[in-house]
């Protein structure tokens, strides 16, 4: 172990030491990533892409996993076997069944994606440490084939076993360890299986599990890795001795010279160039091509190339080149590598914006001083300078004239210079002809149709000049609110098809001067405002084009139809200037990068430093199309240039796809149906979610835009910025549809957006199974409530028909009989003795109070409790029987003191009860009677004895009280039992059930 690691430790400062002394090559744009973009270590050991498209990165301290937008970590925690064993990742690879195997630096981990967990297999042997694994590689029939320092190990998926495979080549020789010292395993297109070791290149055959020595070199060649070419030829690089090419078919090898091919080789990787042609990458950033030759690059991004040191190469499905280095990860997109910059001069050419204008294939630029006017020659090499002879001198503009003629603006005036004889004429504005101090500051000069030169000095509004240097003004400005002038700051001019000038101001905007009637306005100041600011203009028959910070304009320059673009959100920034390509399209310069704008389909790109531009403040820069088609763009003391066609170029679309979504502090398991959609289902508590999706692009990916929408939330696409991630909360029970959207930093969206269909399930009181039984229980319990209410109506109905019947039937023949008695008295009271009909009165009078009392008492709801009703028969008890020297008892048990009785069962009690003791007072001639009342199990039994005469209850006597006794009875369900023999006296006994 101490071996391994300090040996392979020497090997990687030696290279660095071999790094840093190579100093000269060009440079590629290269995008970064590292531990403050959420790697887990900057040390990367390993790459590999998946059948998905995600990007694993193994480091000394972590296994990543990158989507474009985030990274996600795994490591190592103690005591939980369902992580990985050893957080130091030697190589990842994918088997058939789409479960991850990791090597790592203690036994070989299998990570379950759905499960999220790993699995680790231990091997055991006495020859070493085999669980020291480096390299691995899965093959198409279940089998993991992992290098190591004891040897090649082959693990068996389906069998979860080790079989080591020890190379006896040199049993007996000091090579026996290094034959078995494996570095890296590779399967090439045919299925073969080489091996890079401590001793040279082998190669396994596995139905004999016989080792091939395939390369004839000296002892303990040391080759650190294997790479496979498009034609089939392995690239093997070598401690020590550069890069050999083994060519398997023919089984010869060639060595690989030049100068710029390292010595020490960790990587090497093939990846298509910019214009499609093949492109060996190895250690130092050093590319090979087709035909041999090694040429050495430097990153843009590291101002110090001695900080750069890689040692891992891997291209991805899309011909990405993912490099390690001791910082973390660099990506290199050959296909991206179009700014070529030109530095002029060492310093920077002027204090104002640089002067372009194109001559054939040369270039005319326009700075300060000795830089005054240079001529270059295609490869920007100089052809010819011309100074101003005063240092403080600089040119803002140069417009050609004719063949031999053009015409230089500068801070002091215009120039009129003789490209064959080198002859120059100066024109000046004099005090008289204007007073403004800049009046000699020309800013741009335009030659229209007619051969009229406009000039515009600067805050001195728009002139014309002859050739023989007189001037005129045309136009100083538009008057304010307060009635003065506002001098133009005119920064370029254009004429129409009809012979209209057009003017751009820095304060005013877009200017029309119409031809026909010589006059001045401003076409889109109902639109666009009064005033704003406008640098340049371009005319494109019968369309006038401008840009403004947000916004891409085109007016008609006929109808003054005006249309516009805003720019998108993530890409509005301050404008300086544009020019239009020859494919139709507008290219911005802003304080934040460049832009294109398609004039057709009306798409926005933005490129920026991490496409390879020297600065992203592109403020003070000029911009301009050469007839070759190229751009070209000028700041300070360099040039940057490039192609249109090549920069926007048709790119691969890219996939969308959502990785995570959390809810609750957890992670929700996205299911898939058979239709292939996305779904999710999950009850009312979880309502707050963070979704996760990424665009598989590496290009730039951390200048890729995110989008998303959930439908019935969001109404319009909502922009998340350069990650896939957003967080909505508290949503209510449904069903919604998250769709996620991404582009490139290109502008390259994908086509279709990936959908999730989530359900949230309400809780059970608001399903429609649980509305709709409520609602009919409600509607049952409405009913019922309403036929109660009704059947109380009814009863009340009932009662009081009963007691009107009573009272007319008991009071109102009392009363009849107590007239008819009055008259009869009075008719008699002069025959004879009337004392007995006043004694049947008084009787009368005395039994009608009885019942009205009786009936009052009844109705009165004071009188519910079953202890008022028992008091009651208790007083009218033992007044009649005191009053006929009965002996009685009155037994009431103390649980009846609670009970409540309703209005119509506590009269027909009552009245049962006074009728038994009323027969026994008039009938029974009796010396004992009791009365016991009992309440058990909800019934109510009362027992009425006396000792008296018998009689026979089935009798129809001439009264109506005891089948009225029977009636009340039957009304209220009770059970009546009237008894009557000569050994146990009458009995009557009366059992109700107490609702």
């Amino acid at each position: 172990m101490r071996y391994t690691f300090s040996f392979f430790l020497f090997i990687f400062l030696v290279a660095a030491i071999q790094i840093v002394a190579q100093t000269h090559g060009d440079r590629l744009v290269l995008y970064s990533l590292s531990d403050q973009n959420g790697l887990s270590d900057n040390r990367v050991t390993c790459f590999f892409q998946d059948s998905y498209g995600f990007m694993w990165i193994g480091t000394q301290d972590g296994l990543n996993r990158y989507d474009g937008s985030v990274i996600k970590k795994y490591r190592s925690k103690k005591d939980d076997t369902t992580t990985l064993r050893s957080n130091y990742i030697s190589a990842i690879t994918e088997d058939a069944n789409h479960d991850y195997w990791i090597a790592t630096l203690d036994g070989l981990s299998k990570f379950d994606a759905e499960l999220n967990t790993f699995t680790t297999y231990h091997i055991k042997t006495n020859r070493g440490n085999g669980n020291l694994m480096w390299d691995l590689r899965a093959d198409a029939i279940g089998n993991i084939w992992l290098a190591s320092e004891v040897g090649l190990l082959q693990f068996i998926i389906k069998e979860h076993r080790f079989v080591i495979h020890y190379n006896e080549t040199h049993d007996e020789s000091p090579l026996r360890r290094a034959d078995n010292h494996i570095v890296q395993v590779h399967q090439d297109k045919k299925g073969r299986l080489w091996l890079s070791t401590f001793n040279g290149l082998w190669q396994f055959h596995f139905g004999e599990n016989k080792f091939e020595q395939v390369t004839d070199h000296e002892a303990f060649d040391l080759i650190n890795t294997i790479a496979e070419d498009h034609t089939g030829n392995l690239w093997l690089g070598y401690w020590g001795k550069g890069i050999r090419v083994y060519d398997p078919e023919k089984k010869t090898t060639r060595a690989v010279s030049g100068q710029n091919v390292p010595l020490n080789v960790y990587g090497i990787a093939e990846a298509k160039n910019l214009r499609g042609k093949f492109n060996i990458w190895c250690s130092n950033l050093v590319a090979i091509d087709e035909e041999g030759n090694a040429k050495r690059y430097f990153p843009t991004v590291d101002e110090t190339e001695s900080n750069f040191i890689q040692s891992k190469l891997y291209v991805s499905q899309d011909g990405l080149l993912w490099i390690s280095d001791l910082q973390g990860v660099k990506i290199m997109d050959p296909g991206r590598q179009f700014f070529i910059h030109h530095y002029l001069t060492p310093n920077k050419i002027t204090p104002q914006s640089i002067a372009l204008l194109q001559k054939g294939k040369q270039l005319y630029v326009g700075g300060n001083g000795t830089e005054f006017l240079t001529l270059y020659d295609s490869a920007f090499k100089v052809i010819k300078k011309t100074g101003s002879g005063v240092e403080s001198i600089a040119t803002l503009n140069i417009v050609r004239e004719d063949a031999t003629h053009i015409w230089l603006c500068t801070e002091s005036g215009l120039v009129l210079l003789n490209e064959v004889t080198g002859e120059q004429k100066d024109f000046h504005l004099t005090q008289k002809e204007s007073n403004t101090p800049a009046r000699n500051f020309f800013t741009n000069m335009f030659i229209d149709s007619r051969g009229k030169h406009w000039v515009f000095p600067w805050r001195s509004g728009i002139w014309q000049v002859d050739i023989n240097g007189k001037f005129k003004k045309i136009m100083a400005g538009f008057p304010t609110r307060e009635e003065e002038i506002k001098k133009l700051v005119v920064s370029s001019a254009l004429e129409d098809e009809v012979g209209n000038v057009w003017f751009a101001d820095l304060d005013e905007g877009l200017i029309l001067f119409n031809r026909s009637d010589s006059t001045f306005t401003k076409p889109t100041a109902q639109v666009l405002g009064a005033g704003y600011r406008l640098l340049n203009i371009e005319y494109e028959k019968p369309y006038l084009w401008f840009v403004i910070s947000g916004e891409v304009i085109r007016i008609h320059t006929t109808t003054r139809a005006i249309e516009q673009w805003h720019v998108p959100e993530e890409l509005n920034k301050t404008v300086s200037g544009f020019c239009s390509d020859l494919q139709g399209r507008l290219w911005i310069t802003t304080s934040s990068g460049l832009l294109s704008f398609n004039k057709k389909t009306h798409e926005f790109n933005r490129f920026t430093s991490n496409d390879g531009l020297i600065n992203n403040d592109m403020m003070d820069g000029v911009i301009t199309c050469l007839g070759t088609g190229k751009i070209l763009y000028a700041d300070e003391n360099y040039i940057t240039e490039f192609d249109p066609t090549v920069m926007l170029k048709s790119a691969m679309t890219p996939t969308i796809t959502i990785t995570e979504l959390f809810s609750q502090n957890k992670e929700i398991q996205v299911q898939r149906g058979d239709d292939g959609k996305k779904y999710i289902y999950l009850d009312y508590s979880y309502n707050n979610f963070t979704f996760h999706w990424a665009l598989l692009n590496y290009s730039n990916p951390l200048q890729n835009h995110y989008y998303c929408k959930l439908d019935e939330v969001d109404k319009e696409w909502r922009y998340v910025g350069n990650t896939g991630q957003a967080q909505y909360a508290s949503l209510a029970p449904g069903h919604y549809v998250f769709r996620a959207r991404g582009a490139t930093s290109d502008g390259v969206a994908n086509k279709s957006d990936d959908l999730l269909f989530i359900t949230i399930r309400p809780p059970f009181w608001k399903t429609w199974w649980f509305v709709l039984l409520s609602s009919f229980v409600i509607s049952v319990t409405v009913y019922i409530g309403y036929r109660y209410r009704l059947n109380q109506v009814l009863m009340q109905e009932r009662l009081r028909s009963k007691i009107s019947t009573d009272l007319h039937d008991d009071i109102g023949s009392t009363l009849s009989s107590i007239s008819i008695l009055g008259d009869l008295a009075l008719h008699r009271m002069s025959h004879q003795n009337t004392s007995g009909m006043i004694r049947e009165i008084r009787d009368n009078a005395q039994m009608l109070m009885e019942k009205m009392d009786d009936i009052v008492w009844g109705i009165n709801p004071d009188n519910d409790s079953l202890e008022k009703l028992l008091l009651r028969v208790k007083r009218f008890a033992a007044q009649l029987f005191e009053a006929k020297n009965i002996e009685y008892s009155i037994d009431v048990q103390n649980n009846i003191q609670q009970l409540t009785l309703t209005m119509e069962y506590r009269q027909h009690i009552f009245l049962i009860l006074k009728e038994s003791i009323n027969n026994i007072i008039k009938h029974a001639d009796c010396t004992i009677a009791s009365i016991a009342v009992n309440y058990e199990q909800n019934h109510l039994k009362v027992i009425i004895t006396d000792n008296g005469k018998v009689f026979d209850p089935n009798f129809s006597y001439e009264g109506n009280g005891l089948s009225s006794m029977k009636k009340r009875a039957e009304s209220m369900k009770a059970i009546l039992k009237i008894e009557s023999d000569l050994k146990h006296g009458n009995c009557v006994s009366l059992q109700v059930k107490i609702k």
